[in-house]
C-alpha cells in the first residue's frame, strides 16, 4: 500500500512527527507503516550515524506503542498485544540511568492500555 522511505533521506524525530500527524488524522494503515519504518532504523545494533534528540530507546519503545495502539483500532487485538509486550520491558536495549527514565515510562503506559 505505502512504499518503504528511503531510510538514509529521514530520521527518527521526522518519523515520529509524522507519526503523530498520521495519528491525528487517524490514518492507522500510516500509523502501522510508520512504525515499521521507525523501528527499522532504531533496533539495537542497527549502525545507526544520525543524531537524535532521543535514546534510541525511546524509539524503538515508541515504534512499538504507535503500532500496537493503530492495530487496536483496527481491532487487531492479538497483534496488538504482541506490540504491547515489546515495549513493556524494554531493560535488555538500555539499562543506564537515563534509559531507566524511558523504561519507566514505556512500563506505566503499557499499564495504561486496555484491549477489549
Amino acid at each position: 500500500m505505502y512504499e518503504k522511505i528511503i531510510l538514509d533521506d529521514i530520521n527518527n524525530d521526522t518519523l515520529v512527527n509524522m507519526i503523530k500527524m498520521a495519528y491525528a488524522f487517524e490514518n492507522w494503515e500510516q500509523v502501522i507503516f510508520l512504525s515499521d519504518n521507525l523501528l527499522e532504523i532504531s533496533t539495537p545494533n542497527v549502525n545507526n550515524k544520525i543524531k537524535t534528540q532521543k535514546p534510541l530507546i525511546y524509539y524503538f519503545g515508541y515504534s512499538h506503542l504507535m503500532k500496537g495502539l493503530a492495530l487496536q483500532k483496527l481491532k487487531n487485538y492479538k497483534e496488538s498485544l504482541k506490540c504491547v509486550y515489546l515495549y513493556s520491558d524494554l531493560s535488555w536495549i538500555d539499562n543506564s540511568q537515563k534509559g531507566q527514565y524511558y523504561i519507566n515510562k514505556f512500563q506505566t503506559l503499557q499499564k495504561q492500555i486496555h484491549i477489549v
